[in-house]
């Protein structure tokens, strides 16, 4: 049986102090999240790439779905 719990990766303002989504200019750190309420971070921040195959890692391991 699926279990119901779901991970998505996102970019956090509070990991990205001073610098705005839409300035490229600087490296943007994303985190994996676990969709309950406003949605709890699971890792450390990590760039774009790692988020999205550490979200795949966990949602494989724990037998989650990924937020589409």
């Amino acid at each position: 049986m699926l279990d119901e719990h779901v991970y998505y990766f996102a970019w956090a303002e509070e990991d990205n102090t001073g610098h705005s989504y839409f300035d490229g200019r600087h490296a943007k750190w994303y985190r994996v999240f676990k969709a309950e309420g406003r949605g709890i971070p699971v890792t450390e921040p990590m760039s774009r790439d790692e988020a999205i195959a550490y979200c795949k890692r966990i949602v494989k391991l724990t037998g989650g779905r990924e937020l589409t």
